[in-house]
């Protein structure tokens, strides 16, 4: 058992019949529920793409509103949208996940090209406290990182980590970053394999302290997406990132440039 388990990436493996793929129980063939089962699996189309016009700035206002208030993070009120002035800042871009054309999770991709750059939200919340070779490196941020509730958060997750990791083969940065609540620490190092940069800080705007992780990306990218290939940036995931294109998100779009 014990051999069983230290085989399995994520602990104990799955019951047989089934085969986990990035968080979603896929039947096989063996599985009585494979007929059943396949059709809810591709019933509506999922998309990530650049959020542009002003309904997608309100789906994912009012997503991360709800996301935000349901942790804690902030008070309900009568508006229930959440922004802040980083969403118009040079450089940053926002990504909408959709399923079937609604809202079900939001990412804010951000970047600096070291000393003089654009300025980060992480950079201001720890700037007493991240290291100055770090902070004076090409920078690529993770921020607003949000999802809807009843959803497959696990796969959702690294679909939107795809974007981050694009980013960084796009611009050539040395770092990603994330500040993260202190509950996610665990899912970003364990899956991500990103270490704390800081201890916890006060974020503007938001109850919950922060912690800053961080990946070195030209250091421990190519064994990350030997080990997640969704999450590999292919010559066309950078080309469309630059276009400011959406992302195809088919098993056959998972990059190999880092094989």
């Amino acid at each position: 058992a014990r051999a069983h388990r230290r085989s399995h990436p994520f602990g104990w493996g799955p019951p047989r019949g089934r085969i986990p793929i990035l968080g979603v129980m896929m039947p096989t063939a063996a599985s009585p529920f494979a007929a059943e089962a396949a059709p809810d699996i591709r019933r509506e189309p999922v998309v990530l793409r650049p959020v542009a016009s002003r309904e997608d700035w309100a789906a994912v206002r009012a997503l991360r509103f709800a996301a935000l208030s349901r942790c804690g993070d902030i008070p309900a009120c009568a508006l229930p949208t959440y922004g802040d002035a980083y969403d118009a800042a040079p450089g940053a871009r926002t990504y909408m996940l959709a399923e079937g054309g609604r809202a079900i999770g939001s990412t804010r991709c951000m970047h600096s090209q070291g000393e003089g750059g654009a300025r980060l939200p992480a950079l201001e919340a720890f700037r007493g406290e991240l290291d100055a070779a770090i902070a004076a490196a090409p920078i690529v941020e993770a921020s607003l990182t949000l999802l809807d509730a009843p959803m497959d958060r696990a796969l959702a997750q690294l679909r939107l980590f795809r974007v981050h990791m694009t980013a960084c083969a796009a611009l050539e940065a040395e770092w990603l970053l994330a500040a993260v609540r202190e509950t996610e620490m665990g899912f970003y190092r364990r899956v991500f394999g990103m270490e704390i940069l800081t201890g916890a800080a006060r974020w503007a705007g938001l109850a919950m302290p922060r912690v800053l992780m961080g990946l070195p990306f030209r250091e421990r990218a190519p064994a990350l997406c030997r080990r997640l290939p969704v999450l590999a940036p292919g010559a066309t995931d950078v080309q469309r990132f630059r276009a400011g294109e959406a992302f195809e998100l088919g098993e056959a779009a998972c990059g190999a440039a880092w094989g």
